[in-house]
């Protein structure tokens, strides 16, 4: 693309005195505008990206002003988990413009060493002087590992003691945990008749957002388990109040007290059983300020081939 531009020729006459302004002299002049011929990275690029069976690969986009032929421009990468440098990623060290495009593709995918349960940085650079003026010579994004589901069975068993039943649920299992065995799905484990019968438990309504899995993660040497955040159950403490959804917090992330002992009481019962403590509440107002708690809320898990009468539900 090239820029149109009017220069004007003026005559000064004696030693700083403007004489006279000759139109006959203004003449049209072409100039390169800032980043002809120079590259620059897409600068809406994604800023994480998890990699997996179902997306292999992901696209990075270089742009360039000038099309009329091919080029090429170099690219180096840094790739590190934390402040180790590793090789995760597949990235090539060009990127090859054709003739007449504007635009040119970084086509990275993953190998074996990137993990499941890890977050990478990656920074993929073309050369400075390579660079368009406001360019962006650089693009950073964090990768990882998709993690794998296979289905257990779907004859496994969900207990809210708050409802009182016994839901038939599919458990999964991440086949490419770092960390066999660990990490685990409940799907759906709250379906209509578990929400209206924890309502009717609770003296609460059905309504607001329902979990469509429980994901959990069990500790080899301890058996405790783990959960990030809260899961919910589709039950509103308020049928008046959209945010007063019940949350089912794992305890030391509970934004109430008196929490903090429940971590110890989330683990494997026996082969196949688990126990859940998590601490259950909902807002009262939209500033999450104030709200209400129900402490003494347990679930159980039987893996499929397992029972829930063991423990004697």
């Amino acid at each position: 693309m090239k820029r149109l531009f009017k220069t004007i020729a003026i005559a000064i006459a004696g030693a700083a005195m403007l004489v006279s302004c000759n139109k006959d002299q203004i003449s049209e002049t072409y100039t390169p505008a800032e980043g002809d011929g120079l590259f620059t990275f897409n600068a809406t690029g994604t800023a994480a990206f998890e990699f997996g069976p179902e997306s292999p690969n992901m696209t990075i986009e270089l742009y360039r002003s000038v099309a009329d032929a091919e080029a090429t421009v170099p690219v180096s990468s840094t790739q590190m988990l934390g402040e180790t440098p590793v090789s995760v990623l597949d990235i090539p060290s060009e990127a090859k413009f054709e003739a007449g495009s504007h635009t040119a593709h970084v086509v990275i995918t993953y190998n074996e060493n990137l993990k499941a349960d890890n977050s990478y940085s990656i920074t993929l650079s073309i050369p400075a002087e390579q660079t368009s003026p406001g360019g962006n010579a650089t693009i950073a994004f964090n990768a990882s590992m998709a993690y794998v589901w296979e289905s257990l069975g779907t004859d496994g068993q969900f207990y809210d003691n708050m409802g009182g039943l016994i839901v038939p649920v599919e458990v999964l299992l991440a086949t490419n945990s770092p960390v066999p065995n660990s990490r685990y799905r409940i799907m759906n484990p709250y379906p209509a008749e578990a929400q209206a019968a924890i309502a009717a438990g609770v003296g609460a309504f059905v309504g607001g957002p329902v979990s469509e899995y429980i994901e959990f993660v069990v500790d080899p040497e301890t058996k405790l388990l783990t959960w990030s955040g809260y899961w919910n159950s589709g039950v509103l403490v308020d049928a008046t109040l959209s945010f007063s959804h019940l949350n089912y917090w794992f305890g030391t992330e509970s934004p109430f007290a008196g929490a903090t002992e429940f971590p110890s009481e989330c683990g494997m019962m026996m082969e196949g059983i688990f126990q859940f403590k998590p601490h259950v509440s909902a807002f009262a107002d939209e500033a999450q300020s104030s709200g209400w708690t129900i402490s003494n809320a347990y679930e159980y898990l039987a893996l499929p081939g397992y029972d829930l009468s063991s423990i004697g539900l």
